[in-house]
């Protein structure tokens, strides 16, 4: 792995056919990560076929359930550049074995938020329609913020931000709280409905 080439690490967790971060700087090292293999599948034949040279991207499958505080603890050990982990549309669905893994994958990642020097914040992406099988508008902070309250009280050290939109109906470009201004990809540009987004981030330390 090049420390110098790139100049940080985004963690993409349901990554899907990985459009956007196919089409993000080079500067930037990507990994993508799924459980879909039908997913993983279409961006391995994208990077190939209609990103060749692409260097910045790893596609690998993963299960949200299994955690991620090795992966973070790795990438630390051989990089040594920040990290941000991004959740890119995470599934809806309202069965539970699901939303169990989201809750551990996310709480995993708040841990290493506070634990690990390098992870710089936590972005969740996601699809807002009223009229289509979507997260609420801020059902999944109010999820997570939750959670994270249940397993640790005290938590001093984060911060949930507010839920925002970050694209509207009908438009091509996304205000993408990782990638900045960029164009809608993949099935958000076909379905071309609303995108709303939260982070969660370091709390400031305060000044004396």
């Amino acid at each position: 792995m090049q420390k110098l080439k790139f100049q940080r690490v985004i963690v993409s967790v349901c990554c899907g056919y990985a459009q956007t971060e196919m089409h993000s700087s080079s500067s930037d090292l990507n990994i993508c990560l799924d459980v879909d293999k039908r997913s993983l599948y279409s961006a391995l034949f994208s990077l190939k076929y209609l990103h060749e040279g692409k260097k910045n991207m790893i596609i690998q499958y993963h299960d949200m359930k299994d955690g991620f505080c090795d992966i973070l603890h790795s990438i630390q050990k051989y990089t040594q550049l920040p990290i941000l982990i991004l959740f890119q549309h995470p599934s809806p669905t309202t069965e539970v074995r699901h939303r169990q893994a989201l809750i551990k994958a996310a709480l995993d990642c708040i841990m290493c938020l506070t634990n690990i020097s390098v992870v710089q914040g936590i972005y969740f992406v996601y699809d807002w329609s009223a009229k289509k099988t979507c997260w609420q508008k801020n059902e999944l902070r109010s999820l997570l913020l939750k959670e994270c309250y249940l397993s640790s009280p005290a938590q001093p050290n984060i911060t949930f931000t507010y839920d925002r939109n970050i694209s509207y109906i009908n438009t091509t470009v996304i205000n993408h709280p990782v990638y900045g201004i960029s164009k809608r990809l993949g099935w958000a540009h076909m379905k071309y409905g609303q995108e709303r987004a939260f982070s969660v981030i370091k709390s400031p330390v305060p000044t004396t």
